[in-house]
């Protein structure tokens, strides 16, 4: 059980094909994304990679989240939680969805509380990973596959 009763992980499951992150990708909510991730691939003919989560310190946050995401890029759905796109779009799709709610949730209140830092660090390691996403691709595309 949690030290957090009702943390939950907003995660992005996507397939790894030739060592790079690829379509369709998956985005939900668990309290344990890894095992939810053993749960995914018994029925993928691909490998799955867990390639970004985002801890939420309450439930219906997360729900709002995923909600959010979903609506968002219902042209992307192809069937339940899996959509039609990248990892790196699926993470800039993620990222504005995180940004909108934090925004949201502190309107009004002091600047103190509008930067906490652990949305911020998860934001952080969100564009940390896209970088390194667009570095693979860039080495890939440079060198005509990865060696």
């Amino acid at each position: 059980m949690s030290e957090y009763p009702g943390q939950c992980f907003v995660y992005l499951i996507c397939s790894q094909i030739d060592g790079n992150l690829k379509g369709p990708c998956k985005i939900g909510i668990s309290d344990k994304p890894h095992k939810r991730l053993k749960q995914v691939q018994t029925g993928s003919p691909h490998k799955l990679t867990l390639a970004f989560t985002f801890r939420v310190w309450e439930r219906s946050w997360a729900s709002f989240s995923e909600a959010s995401f979903h609506a968002s890029h219902r042209e992307k759905r192809m069937h339940g939680e899996w959509f039609d796109m990248d990892a790196r779009d699926a993470l800039h799709g993620l990222i504005e969805v995180f940004a909108r709610g934090i925004q949201d949730m502190y309107r009004g209140q002091p600047a103190e509380l509008r930067t906490e830092a652990a949305e911020a660090c998860n934001l952080m390691e969100a564009f940390r990973l896209l970088k390194a996403i667009d570095a693979a691709e860039a080495a890939t595309r440079n060198t005509g596959g990865l060696h």
